[in-house]
């Protein structure tokens, strides 16, 4: 059974923000849990990290 990771919960939340990412993060996270691709790891970090940089911008 497959834990989610942190960056999978991040990414549920802004989500729920943002239907336009909804496809992309569908499609990763498939990736992820049948473990075919090591990079979709990295693509929803980047996108976990880009979401919070506008977030803390936007704060300011």
């Amino acid at each position: 059974m497959n834990k989610p990771c942190r960056e999978t919960g991040l990414i549920f939340l802004f989500a729920s923000e943002q239907k336009k990412y909804q496809g992309l993060i569908k499609v990763q996270l498939q990736f992820l849990e049948n473990g075919i691709k090591k990079e979709a790891e990295f693509s929803l970090s980047n996108i976990v990290l880009i979401k919070v940089v506008i977030l803390i911008f936007r704060g300011i």
